[in-house]
């Protein structure tokens, strides 16, 4: 009796550690990734809906604080959310575009998604999601959406529907 409840609780935790956040089965390659976002508070909050959205379509979103962000740089996936000119992830921000980039998006009305290869690490893509205040980069996030989702999708092995991806 008690070898088949032992069964009976491996089978059901080697179930669960193989979910992700909705349910839906990870495979082995998406458990070892996680697709880091660096945000402060504001710029968080910016992307809050987005960061809900990924997660909901189980990909596994860390958020990271930009103090935190050197133990984090190497990762394969990343997302900086930000203006130029906030503290702390601004600097992030700042090191990873151009000035050129920089002045551009601290422009009142500009906005944009940047995307960055091979920066700290070879295979690496960061996506730089910045604008001259916080609503510019919600903006930029939702502006964007067919480039960063198809890259997601690729990265995660995930499929969503175009009719779902029109309602964020």
């Amino acid at each position: 009796m008690l070898k088949k409840w032992l069964m009976v609780l491996m089978v059901v935790v080697v179930g669960v550690s193989g979910m992700g956040p909705s349910g839906a089965l990870v495979s082995a390659q998406q458990a070892d990734r996680n697709f880091i976002v660096v945000a402060s508070g504001p710029s968080y909050e910016a992307g809050k809906r987005w960061v809900s959205f990924l997660q909901g379509e189980t990909v596994p979103v860390k958020h990271v604080l930009p103090a935190d962000f050197d133990s984090y740089k190497k990762e394969k996936y990343i997302a900086v959310l930000g203006t130029p000119s906030e503290p702390g992830g601004g600097d992030i921000i700042a090191s990873l575009l151009t000035k050129e980039e920089k002045e551009w998006v601290s422009q009142q009305g500009n906005r944009k998604l940047f995307i960055k290869n091979d920066v700290w690490q070879k295979d690496q893509t960061i996506f730089v999601f910045s604008g001259y205040n916080y609503d510019a980069v919600t903006s930029a996030i939702r502006e964007s959406r067919d480039t960063w989702w198809d890259t997601i999708m690729s990265w995660f092995d995930i499929e969503v529907s175009p009719a779902k991806l029109r309602g964020y």
